[in-house]
């Protein structure tokens, strides 16, 4: 179950590229071999009433929350951390333009690891996937 849930500030949309970056993480997930694919959702959530800082409409914000079914070691949950870290960095510098660009976005990303007694679960995708075969 690993699920990318972003909320951001909707003044980053015009320089925000959402579908290359869940590309990015899908791809990060299928290298790991330390979450299921037919897990993997991607989502990003446009939060229209929000203020940073002073609030100039220059400044946005983009949270991002990794949660992931139970089961992984800390290390394994901080070295995919540091990993989607890293793309998320990537993803946004030219966005930022090194904080000279039309937007100056704050980034804040959490990973969140689910209490297995507290969650239910129906995934016929992965039988599915499992009768298909998948070229990308």
């Amino acid at each position: 179950m690993p699920h990318l849930i972003v909320d951001y500030s909707p003044n980053l949309e015009p320089h925000a590229n959402f579908k290359a970056l869940f590309k990015k993480f899908q791809e990060f997930v299928e290298k790991t071999d330390v979450f299921p694919v037919s897990g993997c959702r991607s989502r990003a959530i446009a939060c229209d009433h929000f203020h940073v800082a002073k609030g100039d409409p220059k400044y946005a914000y983009i949270h991002v929350n990794f949660r992931v079914g139970y089961g992984r070691t800390p290390h394994q949950l901080k070295q995919a951390g540091e990993e989607i870290r890293k793309l998320l960095m990537d993803w946004l510098e030219p966005i930022n333009g090194n904080g000279e660009g039309e937007i100056v976005c704050a980034l804040s990303f959490e990973i969140t690891q689910i209490d297995p007694d507290l969650t239910w679960k129906y995934n016929p995708v992965r039988v599915h996937m499992a009768k298909h075969v998948y070229d990308h």
